[in-house]
């Protein structure tokens, strides 16, 4: 990134006003430059992806969904559809129409739509959850993300209505309501700390995520299958559910709250504390800042997705609950496939790696060379 100096003059580039508000900008301008960055990767990957023949629709066991589920994956899609565009409508296009701004409400709405590429991302280093294949998608964009791992990644299922929509109709008023259960929270409480208002946040976001994903997975609209059973309610069916998760995607939701709650008299996050030292037109001073909070909101999401590694790598087999539905396995493995699902004692798969396939016989693709064949008998 360029210099930025403390000189202005009107028709120049974009400056700074002296010494100590170049200081001031200056992690503003780091957090904005990472959100750029992060733009750049996702196009790369999505550009990768929607050019090449990855890019269909994978419908494995789709004529095999029952009836009560296929209506509710159905209804369920309309409803986020519908609530995603309200949002948009009432978030983003009203205010900029009527107040000829954007505001922290409409960055989160833009901010959610475009990190929604990170959503696959808990199946990095070995599928553990999948997608029911009824949800409306064009597979995923996994295999053409650099350091990828688990084999048939493209065949994921991606709910491009359903997921989309859903960052932006309940994943961005989330992180809106756990600012208000934060405000609530010092209002009732006035001396309590930081730390007990994002202790509260946190006990509030795991329940809350607690109650929707039992839904989600009861109606079949994805599975976990791969769970540490200790740590998981209804183990051996298809709708198990890890109560990791929600402690995991709990501390998500706190973390973007938390960010949204905690801002400066000039209305800025702690990533774009700063921007008010630019002296830049209004909208290059909303792009820096709309940037600095995709930046940051990107970081919390990862750390969601490199804690669920721990728990991915250490998954119990999948139970055979969901062996038999093909529509849950999205022929990233099991029946019907060349790889056997993660779980103990089950080495993690590599494309064009050996491997154990469905029925935990060894395969050795072509071009690989095992120089010991009696160390893995034994």
């Amino acid at each position: 990134m360029a210099a930025i100096t403390a000189n202005h003059r009107p028709g120049s580039n974009a400056r700074l006003v002296g010494s100590a508000g170049a200081r001031n900008a200056r992690p503003v301008a780091w957090w904005a430059a990472l959100g750029v960055s992060t733009v750049v990767l996702q196009t790369w990957i999505w550009g990768g992806w929607i050019s090449s023949e990855r890019l269909a629709t994978t419908d494995i066991g789709r004529d095999q969904v029952p009836g009560a589920i296929a209506t509710f994956a159905i209804a369920w899609q309309m409803c986020t559809v519908v609530g995603g565009i309200f949002i948009v409508h009432r978030w983003v296009i009203r205010p900029i129409r009527r107040e000829g701004r954007f505001s922290i409400e409409g960055m989160l709405v833009v901010a959610m739509g475009v990190m929604y590429w990170q959503d696959p991302l808990a199946n990095y280093t070995q599928s553990w959850f999948s997608y029911n294949t009824t949800l409306v998608n064009l597979g995923s964009w996994t295999t053409d993300i650099p350091g990828w791992l688990p084999p048939n990644g493209n065949l994921l299922p991606e709910p491009l209505l359903w997921n989309l929509c859903s960052y932006l109709f309940v994943v961005a008023p989330g992180i809106v309501f756990g600012a208000w259960i934060m405000r609530r929270t010092k209002a009732r409480f006035p001396r309590i700390g930081k730390l007990g208002l994002i202790g509260s946040l946190f006990a509030a976001m795991v329940a809350l995520d607690l109650v929707f994903e039992l839904i989600w997975v009861r109606f079949g609209l994805y599975v976990y299958g791969g769970a540490i059973e200790s740590m998981t309610f209804f183990h051996g069916h298809y709708y198990q559910f890890p109560a990791y998760e929600s402690v995991l995607y709990g501390a998500c939701m706190a973390g973007f709250s938390s960010l949204v709650y905690f801002r400066n008299d000039k209305g800025e996050t702690v990533a774009e504390r700063g921007a008010s030292e630019l002296r830049v037109s209004r909208h290059t001073r909303t792009a820096v800042r709309f940037f600095a909070l995709l930046a940051c909101l990107n970081v919390i999401l990862l750390g969601y997705n490199v804690g669920a590694q721990w728990f991915a790598l250490r998954a119990d087999a999948w139970p055979q609950d969901v062996l038999e539905r093909p529509y849950l396995l999205d022929g990233l493995c099991g029946p019907g496939t060349e790889y056997s699902c993660s779980g103990p004692g089950i080495p993690i798969a590599r494309p064009d790696s050996a491997h154990l396939d469905a029925d935990g016989e060894l395969v050795i693709p072509s071009g690989v060379t095992i120089r010991d064949e009696s160390a893995i008998e034994q």
